[in-house]
C-alpha cells in the first residue's frame, strides 16, 4: 500500500509540474504576445511623429515659404496661383475663440458650483449633479454641432 501511495504521489507531482511548466510557458507566450501588442501603437505614433518632421523640413525648404513668413504672414491661401502660407489669422483667431469661451464657461461653471453646493436643496442637488456630470461626459464636438444647426 506504502509503494502505490508513493507512486501515486509521484504521478500527481510529476503532472503538476508538467502543468507548472506548462502554465509558465504560457504565461510568458501571453507576455511576449502582450508587449508586441503594445508596441505596436508606440511604433504607429513614432512612425507618424517622423513623417510630420520629414515633411516639415519639405515643406520649409522650399524657397517659397519661410519660417518667418509662415508664423507672420496674414493670409492663407494654398490653393491659389500665388500661394501664401501665413498662419497668424488663424492663430488670432484660435486666440480669440478660446478667450470668448473661457469668458462664458468660468462665470457659469462657478455660478452653477456655488448654486449647488450653497443654495440647492438636497432634491435638487440630487438631481441636478448627476445631470452635470452626464453632460460633462458628452464630447465638445457635439455641443458645437448643435449649435451650428440651431
Amino acid at each position: 500500500m506504502s509503494s502505490s501511495a508513493e507512486a501515486q504521489f509521484q504521478a500527481a507531482a510529476t503532472f503538476q509540474e508538467r502543468s507548472l511548466r506548462s502554465a509558465q510557458q504560457r504565461e510568458r507566450w501571453l507576455g511576449r504576445l502582450f508587449a508586441l501588442l503594445g508596441a505596436v501603437p508606440i511604433a504607429i505614433a513614432f512612425a507618424i511623429v517622423v513623417v510630420f518632421a520629414v515633411e516639415t523640413v519639405l515643406f520649409f525648404q522650399n524657397e517659397t515659404v519661410s519660417l518667418g513668413e509662415f508664423f507672420l504672414a496674414t493670409s492663407w491661401t494654398p490653393l491659389f496661383a500665388s500661394m501664401e502660407f501665413g498662419i497668424w489669422v488663424l492663430i488670432t483667431a484660435t486666440v480669440l475663440v478660446a478667450v470668448i469661451a473661457l469668458g462664458t464657461a468660468i462665470p457659469v461653471g462657478l455660478l452653477a458650483a456655488v448654486y449647488l453646493s450653497e443654495y440647492a436643496g438636497p432634491r435638487q442637488r440630487r438631481f441636478l449633479k448627476p445631470s452635470i456630470d452626464a453632460l460633462g461626459g458628452i464630447p465638445t464636438v457635439i455641443y458645437g454641432y448643435f449649435a451650428c444647426c440651431l
